[in-house]
């Protein structure tokens, strides 16, 4: 998954800068981590879409974000 994860990313990175990222976000498919989504977030001054980690999850039948992917 963490292959996939930098694959998709990759596949994007030209786009970076000249897209807007909320369209880069639409397209990025997060692997890796275990239930996380697209987000846009700045690094080194640029936005850039990124597969995060949810700050909370509901408790009923939802995807958990953890290091070990469980």
């Amino acid at each position: 998954a963490l292959r996939k994860q930098r694959q998709a990313e990759e596949t994007l990175k030209p786009y970076i800068g000249r897209v807007e990222p909320e369209k880069l976000c639409e397209l990025l498919k997060c692997h890796s981590p275990v239930g996380s989504w697209c987000q846009v977030i700045e690094e080194n001054g640029i936005l850039v879409p990124k597969c995060v980690c949810p700050c909370s999850c509901p408790r009923q039948r939802a995807p958990v974000c953890s290091v070990l992917g469980k």
